[in-house]
């Protein structure tokens, strides 16, 4: 899980420095990597609940909040980072890319 989320650091740090488009395209190659964080935590919480007793007999109630929770990220995220680039485009278009990098190093 930790080095999925290094992964996702480092690419957003690759991207935020990209001198050209084609570099951002290049640097999102390694996105894919730090994605996979969602099964291992997936894994973990499937696991946790597993040897929780009040969760024993029923694990999908610790599963669907986690997905619940990634589907609201993935609902809310896209607007938020659009207009942080529409705010920036012009003075800092990188601030998507520094915003994802502390989110990550946050968590």
């Amino acid at each position: 899980v930790l080095l999925s989320f290094g992964f996702g650091t480092a690419t957003c740090c690759a991207q935020a420095l990209a001198p050209a488009f084609g570099w951002i395209c290049a640097a999102s190659v390694f996105a894919g990597l730090g994605i996979t964080a969602v099964p291992a935590f997936t894994a973990i919480v499937s696991g946790i609940a597993e040897s929780t007793p009040e969760l024993k007999t029923q694990p999908g109630i610790a599963l669907g909040a986690m997905q619940s929770m990634t589907a609201l990220s993935v609902t809310i995220a896209p607007p938020i980072y659009q207009s942080i680039f529409g705010h920036f485009v012009q003075s800092f278009p990188q601030a998507p890319y520094v915003l994802a990098i502390v989110s990550n190093i946050i968590c």
